[in-house]
């Protein structure tokens, strides 16, 4: 369970971004597509128009293609095709949001520990020898997966994150509109 990388606040709010980033070039998939293709037949277009042979015949033109998916783009009019897309995408935002969240609080957790700055907590944790010896008998580094792992703590929700950051961090996540 030790970490050979040290994870900070700010790597995990970077790889959180990074994430949404991800995310959120995937949500406009069909933007970016139609960009592509409305950029390429405009510059067919215009080759035709200015090329050796002037075409100037609209049945020999790419305009009433270029006219169409611009239309397509300008309207959204592929969107609900790519409601699965969207949909899937919002559940892994709420997955990345709740692994930042876990990560947030097992950072948060190991260095209150380490600088001895834990508020009481009253649970009793049971390890069993192979897990400690697992661990060199050093909990130090990996006290916050342990409570996680013991406690069956996941982010699910945001009423159990909020009492699980009071109980354990005495850490009060305030309701807002944002």
């Amino acid at each position: 369970m030790t970490k050979i990388n040290i994870m900070t606040l700010q790597n995990i709010e970077d790889r959180f971004e990074q994430h949404l980033q991800t995310v959120n070039e995937l949500i406009s998939f069909d933007k970016i597509i139609l960009d592509f293709c409305i950029n390429h037949i405009d510059s067919l277009n215009e080759k035709l128009k200015a090329g050796p042979f002037k075409i100037t015949n609209p049945h020999y033109l790419a305009e009433n293609t270029l006219k169409v998916i611009k239309g397509v783009r300008q309207n959204d009019s592929l969107r609900t095709n790519y409601q699965s897309i969207f949909n899937s995408c919002l559940v892994l935002q709420v997955s990345y949001f709740t692994s930042t969240i876990h990560d947030i609080f097992r950072f948060t957790f190991n260095r209150l520990v380490l600088e001895n700055k834990l508020p009481e907590i009253k649970d009793d944790i049971k390890f069993t020898i192979k897990e400690l010896s697992d661990l060199s008998f050093n909990l130090t580094s990996d006290i916050g997966d342990l409570l996680l792992k013991k406690k069956d703590i996941s982010f699910q929700d945001m009423q159990s994150t909020v009492k699980t950051f009071k109980k354990y961090l005495d850490i009060d996540i305030n309701k807002d509109s944002k």
